[in-house]
């Protein structure tokens, strides 16, 4: 990697069913997954059969977004320049009310008032027609 591509945000390049959620997330501009055709599970990440029945048919479907926090990891040193402007950054692992998870990183909120079962609710950030980033911002308590 050359100085210049150092300074850059690091970008995936998805590949498999993978590649199939990126791209349709990025298009939507919101979260989506998998829904069995046959039982309505909801699975992340995507797989060619449900985890629950075993079916093979699915289809995509919108996520509310809505979910609790499981685990997370704060980086405060990177080994990339493209995200030291965001140091600390905290990843998180969130249990969505449907039922699946998915890992994106926490913004507008200090990592610090995380705690398990923390509401937050999930943002697409499109990269590109390929590519989104999924974050989180932490619910206010009502």
């Amino acid at each position: 990697m050359s100085p210049r591509d150092a300074t850059q945000k690091y970008t995936p390049s998805p590949d498999g069913l993978n590649a199939l959620f990126y791209a349709e997330i990025s298009a939507a501009g919101r979260l989506r997954a998998q829904r069995c055709d046959t039982c309505t599970a909801m699975q992340h990440p995507p797989r060619y059969r449900c985890g629950s029945c075993g079916a093979i048919g699915w289809s995509w479907a919108d996520s509310a977004g809505a979910g609790t926090a499981v685990s997370w990891a704060t980086t405060h040193r990177d080994v990339g320049l493209g995200w030291v402007a965001e140091l600390p950054y905290t990843t998180l692992i969130v249990e969505l009310d449907e039922g699946f998870q998915v890992i994106g990183a926490l913004r507008d909120a200090n990592y610090k008032d995380l705690r398990i079962g923390t509401r937050v609710d999930a943002h697409v950030e499109p990269v590109s027609e390929s590519f989104a980033r999924i974050w989180f911002t932490m619910r206010q308590p009502s």
